[in-house]
């Protein structure tokens, strides 16, 4: 029973931190929505909300860049690499957020 209480806590708050991140992608600038992802994800673990932030941003407001072949998803390809960056920190991380 005490294993479900915390299951339902935890899922209540990663389910209320996704619609806060996803309402800040219509809302925010881009900067700070993907900022917002990268502290999300040091509170959750396995965050892949990060690339779906990513993707949403790149669909709505995405430029073809010429660089990157001429693909939109430029913010989606650079997610990639930041979120395994990312991941080293936290593991390198002294304290974490516990969730």
């Amino acid at each position: 029973m005490i294993v479900v209480q915390m299951a339902m806590r935890v899922f209540s708050n990663r389910s209320m931190a996704d619609l806060l991140l996803v309402s800040t992608v219509f809302v925010l600038p881009w900067w700070l929505s993907l900022s917002l992802a990268g502290i999300l994800f040091f509170n959750f673990d396995y965050f892949i909300e990060f690339f779906l932030t990513a993707f949403l941003i790149d669909i709505l407001y995405g430029v073809p860049f010429l660089h990157f072949f001429g693909s939109s998803f430029v913010l989606s390809l650079m997610a990639v690499p930041l979120y395994f960056l990312l991941s080293a920190i936290k593991k390198r991380m002294r304290f974490q957020v516990l969730a």
